[in-house]
């Protein structure tokens, strides 16, 4: 989802972590994952298989923090 609530939608099933400004819309991946290790606790303590995943955290970046300011 966009800044503006634009839905967006990927064909590409696997594990995907965004930083997403809310002013500007610029969306930012990250590089890893911060989510492997509950993944692998859900995995075992659920009996769950999961194919992939979607995280994305929702803020203002620096650019537009500053121009805030």
């Amino acid at each position: 989802t966009t800044a503006d609530g634009e839905a967006l939608y990927s064909p590409i099933q696997q594990d995907q972590h965004y930083l997403t400004c809310l002013q500007c819309g610029n969306s930012v991946p990250l590089d890893f994952c911060p989510l492997q290790e509950m993944e692998k606790q859900l995995r075992r303590s659920q009996a769950f298989t999961i194919y992939y995943h979607t995280l994305e955290f929702f803020g203002v970046c620096e650019p537009c923090t500053q121009s805030v300011d």
